[in-house]
């Protein structure tokens, strides 16, 4: 679990390691860092989730991998993570991305189902 800013440095990302997961590695594909009083958790190099002042937000699932990424990231920081259904109701996720990291993801990206 990565709370406090020396676990996890100024800028420098670590690895999300599983522990509420079934995979033993997310294979440097899922990153935590903290920035700024934030936890962020990035997913391929894109920005998915952050915590801050105790409160989580989730930009977008994107993919099934993201949303493993994203739970396993809420779950380690004693927040709920059920299914992509509770993840977009309570943290202000959108299914395909609200465009967090400057990029307006439509529909027509979506790539899972």
């Amino acid at each position: 679990m990565l709370k406090k800013k020396q676990e996890c440095g100024n800028k420098m990302p670590l690895p999300l390691q599983p522990q509420h997961d079934s995979r033993k590695s997310f294979y440097g594909k899922a990153n935590v860092l903290y920035q700024e009083g934030k936890l962020i958790l990035e997913s391929y190099g894109t920005k998915v989730a952050e915590i801050v002042n105790g409160k989580p937000r989730v930009f977008g699932t994107y993919s099934t991998t993201t949303l493993r990424h994203i739970k396993e990231f809420l779950k380690q920081n004693g927040f709920k993570a059920e299914n992509i259904n509770q993840i977009i109701k309570d943290y202000g996720a959108s299914e395909y991305g609200n465009g967090s990291d400057g990029l307006n993801v439509s529909k027509e990206t979506k790539v899972w189902n």
